[in-house]
């Protein structure tokens, strides 16, 4: 299974990679930086689970996720953000995210959701 996590902070991206590779070290993972990183190998890579930050350097994580939900394949969607008004998750929950987090708040809760899901039997046979 492939794992895509879109992040612009290089910190926050390699923690949450490590994380990840410490719960689901079998698992295939991603990182972009970017918009156009994240299409880009969305497009080419077309992972089941991406974890979307909402504000990125060189755009916003709503192009992302309308790109990605257009063009792959992707099961789930978990957005994460700092700002996170009604607004923001409706918008998102909209446009086809699956979850939507609280960068701060809701931290841990966003790795055993990622573990949870690729644990689950359907996610699985994807392979």
């Amino acid at each position: 299974m492939k794992l895509m996590v879109v992040e612009d902070s290089p910190l926050v991206r390699q923690r949450i990679i490590e994380m990840l590779s410490l719960s689901i070290p079998e698992h295939s993972l991603l990182e972009a930086d970017s918009v156009e990183t994240a299409i880009a190998l969305a497009t080419v890579h077309h992972p089941e689970i991406v974890l979307l930050d909402l504000c990125l350097e060189d755009g916003h994580g709503f192009e992302v996720l309308k790109a990605i939900k257009s063009k792959c394949e992707v099961v789930h969607i978990l957005v994460m953000t700092l700002v996170p008004t009604e607004q923001h998750k409706k918008r998102a929950l909209q446009y086809g995210a699956s979850y939507f987090f609280d960068k701060i708040k809701d931290y841990n809760n966003i790795i055993e959701v990622i573990t949870g899901l690729v644990g689950r039997p359907d996610m699985n046979s994807k392979h």
